[in-house]
């Protein structure tokens, strides 16, 4: 007569081992996605990457005798209805580092083309 020995306490641990096994497995890549994420972020911070925005190009204009400001922005807005004279301005103030509003003849300016 033959005896088949079996230990079944030695089965159910290797199980526990193997689910544990593939828990922590989960969990590790889980982390690694996580971080690769984080890094994704800050890369594109970095790198200034636009999503779907449509950059804008900029062109100069030279400043002629009794232009201001706003007569320049007033002709952006004409051609473009939906935008505000007031943020033009703003835009072309910060763009070219102006403190004031003030402008001269000859000065060089960096406008957007919308």
């Amino acid at each position: 007569m033959e005896y088949i020995y079996s230990n079944r306490s030695n089965t159910i641990n290797g199980l526990r081992k193997g689910n544990k096994f593939r828990k922590n497995r989960m969990k590790q890549i889980y982390q690694n996605i996580a971080m690769l994420f984080f890094i994704f972020i800050i890369v594109s911070m970095f790198l200034n990457v636009s999503l779907g925005k449509d950059q804008l190009t900029t062109k100069t204009l030279v400043v002629n005798s009794g232009t201001t400001l706003w007569n320049i922005a007033n002709k952006i807005c004409a051609v473009n209805p939906d935008l505000n004279v007031q943020n033009v301005i703003i835009q072309i103030k910060k763009i070219n580092n102006l403190e004031s509003s003030m402008i001269y003849e000859g000065q060089h300016l960096l406008i957007y083309e919308y």
